[in-house]
């Protein structure tokens, strides 16, 4: 059975940040929105009153660095919220934790204000081959010596493909 949806938004996100974002939603109402130390409250479109969690953390095994840990319950409008946080900020969602831990990798130019290059890089690179394969590697993906080798191979790979292309013609 699911419980929430949630994210780590990239960076040090205040509620006061999270509260004008949230303001431009339109399933908010967004005369009804508070906050608090750790928690954003306000009404839906249906008038019911809604808590969104905030935590400052860090999450090394997804990217180093500081996160804002967001979670709310995963009725309407609790995913759709999250996955608009993520897109606002940048970060990593898990739209329904009752269905299994995967992140996926949310990719947002807010977030370019903020974010530590590493954390956008492994945000790109999860939103293309997935957050399991990232986890793998990312002590990997800042040793100089392993991307110069990275790169190496993937010129000689580019080179590989361009000396298998038929040669158009000159005219």
């Amino acid at each position: 059975m699911a419980v929430a949806a949630k994210a780590y938004l990239l960076g040090s996100i205040s509620t006061a940040e999270l509260l004008a974002a949230l303001s431009d939603f339109e399933t908010i109402d967004a005369n009804s929105i508070s906050a608090a130390e750790r928690w954003v409250t306000f009404a839906d479109q249906a008038g019911a009153q809604r808590k969104l969690f905030v935590s400052q953390t860090d999450e090394p095994s997804l990217v180093p660095g500081a996160l804002t840990y967001v979670s709310i319950g995963v009725t309407d409008p609790g995913p759709a919220l999250i996955q608009r946080l993520a897109e606002c900020f940048g970060g990593f969602v898990n739209l329904n934790d009752g269905q299994g831990d995967e992140w996926t990798g949310v990719q947002a130019s807010r977030a370019l204000e903020r974010a530590e290059p590493e954390q956008m890089l492994i945000v790109e690179l999860a939103a293309v081959v997935g957050q399991e394969a990232i986890e793998k590697i990312i002590p990997d993906l800042f040793d100089p010596e392993k991307v110069g080798r990275l790169e190496e191979a993937f010129a000689r790979y580019r080179e590989r493909r361009q000396a298998l292309e038929p040669s158009s013609p000159s005219i």
